[in-house]
């Protein structure tokens, strides 16, 4: 299961990264980026919120059904912050909220990455 997270976590964030790709160096012309860069957006928010649930059920057996504040948690978190500013630019099209999700995205990693080598960072 963690692993799974791992993928999911990694195609969530590359996917800022491709579109960033086609926009700036293929100019959106290459049609299969296109194509896939359509479905991303179609499956990005499913896979958000697999992350969260597998995050969930990862932290609550890892950690023998009781709740403790640690990474993970933070990690948790974040991630269903950075959901909900998706979904509310999704449905206002403001481009304040795509820039605070993309920033979220950032944060995601880096508490990831602290979360993976010291998730007791916080005891």
């Amino acid at each position: 299961m963690i692993w799974i997270n791992v993928l999911l976590l990694f195609s969530l964030l590359t996917f800022p990264v491709l579109l960033w790709l086609n926009k700036h160096i293929l100019k959106g012309k290459n049609k299969a980026m296109n194509a896939f860069i359509k479905k991303g957006r179609r499956i990005h928010p499913y896979i958000g919120i697999t992350v969260i649930v597998l995050g969930a059920l990862h932290g609550y057996s890892m950690l023998g059904g009781q709740f403790m504040f640690h990474t993970g948690s933070l990690l948790l978190l974040l991630f269903i912050a950075n959901g909900i500013l998706g979904f509310a630019y999704k449905k206002k099209k403001d481009r304040k909220l795509s820039k605070l999700h993309q920033a979220f995205g950032l944060l995601i990693l880096l508490t990831f990455a602290l979360h993976y080598l010291n998730p007791w960072f916080f005891s």
